[in-house]
């Protein structure tokens, strides 16, 4: 019974301390972004705290911001010097993560401010970007709007997915002939199936018969 109870409080120790770790390397300027304080926000950065400060999982506070989709405060951020590209310890920028959220008024903001739409995540150097971030979920606006910013169509996760495989699953078919029209890939296979595949097993005919007719197999 002792050891067990020493243990316990081994392990207690050891989450009390990881605890307080997370909560010191949040700082000021983070804290007022998750708090939603946009006063406060000017006042820490006109007092020259730093706009950039990185928590233990790298997160800066315009990743959060762009996450929450507070437009205001990812406008101001931008504005004192903010890194739009800046990448939390995954791989992530504020741009993948609006994507992810649906945020697209942040996603438009970010994109006029220079947001690289081909950065990726960490996982094995193929992790997801942006465009399959925000297909994931199925945010047709946002997928039209890194498109047309430049994303690379045959972006693809650490599964292999792309936002091909995305919209012949959504049977959407504007999009489908619009990614195969800037030289997305019909054939590439994600989790063993393929656009067409997808395509098949959720009965969206009017995709899988414009695919079969590109010659996807």
């Amino acid at each position: 019974m002792l050891k067990r109870n020493r243990f316990l409080n081994l392990v207690l120790a050891v989450l009390v301390a990881l605890f307080l770790q997370g909560c010191a390397t949040t700082g000021p300027v983070t804290t007022a972004v998750k708090q939603k304080d946009i006063e406060k926000l000017k006042t820490l950065i006109k007092g020259g705290e730093n706009v950039n400060e990185r928590d233990v999982y790298g997160d800066t506070p315009l990743i959060y911001a762009a996450s929450s989709g507070d437009v205001d405060i990812v406008r101001f951020l931008i504005e004192s010097g903010a890194a739009v590209n800046e990448q939390k310890n995954d791989g992530s920028t504020a741009l993948m993560v609006a994507a992810r959220a649906g945020n697209e008024s942040v996603v438009t903001d970010l994109l006029k401010s220079g947001a690289n739409v081909n950065l990726r995540v960490k996982a094995g150097g193929t992790g997801a970007g942006a465009l399959t971030m925000a297909a994931f979920n199925y945010n047709r606006k946002i997928m039209s709007m890194l498109i047309d910013a430049g994303a690379d169509v045959n972006q693809n996760d650490e599964y292999g997915r792309t936002a091909l495989w995305f919209a012949a699953a959504k049977g959407d078919l504007q999009m489908v002939k619009t990614l195969v029209g800037l030289g997305a890939d019909y054939n590439v296979k994600a989790l063993g199936y393929s656009a067409a595949d997808m395509a098949k097993h959720f009965d969206n005919r009017e995709v899988l018969i414009f695919l079969l007719k590109k010659g996807a197999r």
